[in-house]
């Protein structure tokens, strides 16, 4: 069993299977720790119907490589960290960059299933959790504008942040439970 391969196949399978659904509320929803992990290449995630993505689960990890299925699993189940914080932050941006080219504008959350999280207050876990928005919004998701704006806020030239949006999102038992959204647009 590889879990390049794996990970491969249910990339093509689900975006196959919603394509021959060919019905408006049914998506895919795809794992950045499963795609890092197994080493999927970025190519293959062109496959996806960008409004037929319907969630983007982001999250690190420590481990330089994971070498194996069995530690794959360890990792998936106990060792995930905020985006920004292992060791893949730039293979990271990069997935999000991708499926943002592709014309991707949902939802993401972050899957960080860590037994040390569990351990400590909720407000050292918030905290982190906040720096990883801000990761995503300021880092990784900032759009330039293409030409220059003036509205009542003032001029903003080309090139210059047009806006940005992000979500976090505090799940118990499954379901959200607090959601925070922040949209910034220039024009």
């Amino acid at each position: 069993w590889s879990p390049r391969l794996a990970a491969r196949v249910r990339i093509r399978q689900a975006a196959d299977i919603v394509l021959r659904a060919n019905v408006p509320n049914l998506g895919v929803a795809v794992d950045a720790f499963d795609v890092l992990a197994s080493g999927v290449p970025l190519d293959d995630l062109d496959i996806l119907d960008p409004d037929q993505t319907f969630l983007v689960q982001v999250s690190d990890y420590m481990w330089q490589e994971v070498r194996s299925a069995e530690e794959q699993a360890a990792t998936a189940t106990h060792f995930r960290v905020f985006p920004g914080e292992g060791a893949h932050s730039e293979a990271l941006s990069e997935f999000i960059s991708r499926l943002d080219t592709n014309g991707y504008v949902g939802n993401y959350s972050f899957d960080v299933y860590n037994d040390d999280f569990l351990q400590m207050p909720p407000e050292v876990v918030s905290v982190r959790a906040r720096r990883a928005a801000v990761w995503l919004a300021e880092t990784v998701l900032r759009r330039a504008l293409e030409f220059t704006v003036e509205n009542a806020m003032g001029t903003f030239e080309a090139g210059t942040q047009g806006g940005l949006r992000f979500e976090v999102q505090g799940i118990v038992d499954g379901e959200p439970v607090i959601v925070l959204e922040h949209v910034t647009r220039i024009h």
